[in-house]
């Protein structure tokens, strides 16, 4: 790299897709990018450079050099910028995937099927007091994690309840026997992971702990799809180490407050600038599937239930 931009461009990049060295030819799908990271690197770009970039431009423009000139040739326009949303009473706007997931919250009349759910085993013991604390400190941080969704008029709107501490529930079943004791905990795992969330009430995190056996512990944690994905999640496992390790530590930990909360990207979504791009978007895809034929008979394997299941199963294969 030469110029600042390719500089700073190549940190994000050893960052984003843990690489020791990148170069100015290098590809960002060929070294291990995805559309997941495109998005979290489009984050980055605009707080490092101001910028606004577009998921397709990452496509378009995958090679360092090429992706720094790009940015070189943006321009910064306040309505790209995220902004701070005033306080409401009403409530805010949702985003686009969370007016989806509610849609479809609503027309399955309350689902468990996009939950996002996982367990932490701790072997060596737990200090429960200070897990309580972390867990706190991640929900009082994170506003989205203690939103709900209401019905305004034709619009449905998100409102931030004020910060309440939760008690962590801890379960014990040291006692049982091994073979019943497993049994339990798969039934509590699978209990929290398809915990019903009612997206108007209230609250769509849940959390649990099992004491399996002396200093063996299980962490069940389950939040709705509507204010989680798989990257933050990963926020929330790397805040809640921080937050847990300080407290057993007796640190004061100090994390620098959220520039932007997601209801504030929620209403950028909607401003004039984004909305422009999006009619762009769709008259694109309009002209690219003109011709398409109304319907279409694609080949299936077999015939599909008139509704939908979500069942699944696992295959395991060793590739040598």
């Amino acid at each position: 790299p030469e110029t600042e931009t390719e500089i700073k461009l190549c940190e994000l990049w050893q960052s984003l897709l843990q690489q020791e060295r990148v170069g100015i030819n290098n590809n960002f799908f060929e070294l291990g990018g995805h559309s997941l990271l495109a998005m979290r690197l489009i984050t980055q770009v605009m707080q490092v450079f101001n910028v606004d970039i577009a998921v397709k431009d990452i496509f378009e423009s995958p090679v360092l050099k090429d992706m720094a000139q790009l940015i070189d040739n943006a321009s910064i326009s306040e309505q790209s910028l995220i902004t701070v949303q005033p306080e409401s009473e009403i409530g805010y706007p949702l985003s686009y995937s969370q007016k989806r997931l509610w849609f479809i919250d609503k027309l399955e009349g309350g689902s468990v099927n996009y939950n996002v759910a996982a367990s932490y085993r701790y072997r060596n013991g737990i200090n429960v007091q200070a897990l309580e604390f972390a867990l706190n400190e991640v929900v009082k941080r994170h506003q989205v994690l203690r939103t709900s969704y209401h019905e305004h008029g034709d619009d449905v709107l998100q409102r931030v309840a004020e910060f309440e501490p939760l008690k962590l529930d801890v379960v014990d079943v040291s006692s049982l026997s091994p073979a019943t004791r497993d049994e339990e905990v798969a039934r509590i795992l699978k209990r929290n992971a398809h915990t019903l969330f009612d997206l108007e009430q209230g609250p769509i995190f849940a959390s649990q702990l099992i004491h399996v056996a002396n200093d063996e512990y299980i962490l069940a944690l389950t939040i709705h799809h509507i204010a989680c994905d798989g990257w933050s999640f990963g926020i929330l496992e790397q805040e809640l180490t921080d937050y847990y390790q300080a407290c057993e530590a007796q640190i004061n930990i100090t994390k620098s407050e959220l520039p932007i909360q997601y209801r504030d990207f929620a209403a950028w979504q909607g401003e004039p600038a984004q909305l422009a791009r999006l009619t762009l978007d769709e008259k694109y895809w309009e002209n690219r599937l003109a011709a398409m034929p109304e319907l279409h008979s694609l080949p299936l394997d077999k015939a599909r239930p008139k509704v939908q299941t979500f069942n699944g199963q696992r295959h395991i294969a060793t590739i040598n």
